[in-house]
């Protein structure tokens, strides 16, 4: 589909005839395929495939980082060579230390939670899907005490003045073995005006 625009294909539930994509692409766009990979299920599926990986620490780094080292060794044992890499890290700035705390408190636990909501993941849908064996397990700890995932972006990414962002996501980068980070920083309920304040004092410094 990113290749050329159009699918075709026939498998054992589904087949799909003269499907086309909207806006139709002027070359070929399949390098641009990334898969953010959150269990092992799927880091084993994207590294088999030699899909790139596109990382965002979750519940915990340790986790995270390991996913990636699993990734590597598979995809190696699958006969590729070393992959590029993203990493996706919340970030919040401000001119003082105080005042990104707080916002980073604030607007990373609102999106933390958001997401709990969204994806469901204090339910129990997942646990006997196939396939979903760990994000039933997931669910199952969430439902204990949710507190890890809701706090797990205020605790790992980065926040702070503009060098202590800069030292933080160089550590993480470093961690990771990235070539590339996407800096989000507009979640939770966070105003336009807040948004573009990050950038502002990044650009000053």
């Amino acid at each position: 589909m990113l290749a050329t625009g159009q699918c075709d294909f026939e498998g054992e539930f589904y087949n799909v005839h003269g499907l086309h994509l909207r806006p139709q692409p002027d070359h070929d766009l399949s390098a641009n395929l990334w898969c953010a990979g959150g269990t092992p299920q799927t880091v084993e599926v994207i590294a088999k495939h030699g899909v790139p990986p596109l990382t965002i620490p979750t519940t915990s780094l340790e986790l995270a980082l390991a996913n990636m080292r699993q990734y590597a060794e598979l995809r190696h044992n699958a006969g590729y060579g070393p992959s590029h890499t993203k990493l996706a890290l919340w970030t919040y700035v401000a001119e003082t230390e105080s005042e990104a705390q707080a916002g980073a408190q604030q607007y990373m636990t609102e999106y933390a939670d958001s997401a709990l909501r969204h994806y469901e993941l204090l339910g129990t849908h997942l646990q006997d899907t196939k396939g979903y064996k760990e994000y039933g397990q997931l669910q199952a700890a969430l439902r204990q005490d949710a507190s890890p995932f809701r706090q797990a972006f205020y605790k790992s990414h980065p926040w702070g003045t503009p060098d202590q962002v800069i030292k933080r996501a160089t550590e993480l980068a470093n961690a990771f073995g990235t070539d590339e980070i996407m800096f989000v920083f507009k979640y939770g309920s966070m105003p336009m005006a807040a948004t573009e304040k990050p950038c502002e004092c990044l650009l000053k410094r």
